[in-house]
């Protein structure tokens, strides 16, 4: 995101606010060049991975994992809502797979010449 920011000359906006909501902007004035549906699920996707990365970058509650059990590693977080959510080591890894292949699929959203 952050590359695609400068590329499009907005590297002096960045020092304020976050890196997403400056390329929802970014999004938004390229509007013009997508159908909604392209956009649309971009933007589902792009919400979806930053509620998740939110649990565990602002909310973590506990962590554990019993070096005798497989695949025992989790870590609970607690949500904007309040709620606890157990995420495993799974499901982290599986983000992190995620927001790499979002981040490859931003490369299809560029300024038309």
């Amino acid at each position: 995101m952050r590359r695609q920011l400068v590329e499009f000359d907005t590297e002096a906006n960045l020092s304020k606010g976050s890196i997403i909501n400056h390329w929802r902007n970014h999004i938004g004035q390229l509007s013009a060049n997508f159908t909604n549906a392209v956009l649309s699920a971009k933007m589902s996707s792009l919400e979806s991975l930053a509620r998740q990365r939110n649990l565990i970058a602002h909310g973590i509650q506990s962590v554990s994992s019993d070096p005798w059990e497989p695949d025992s590693a989790f870590v609970d977080c607690r949500g904007a809502d309040g709620e606890t959510r157990r995420l495993t080591i799974h499901m982290i890894r599986k983000l992190s797979e995620d927001i790499d292949e979002f981040r490859r699929s931003l490369r299809h959203l560029r300024r038309s010449s």
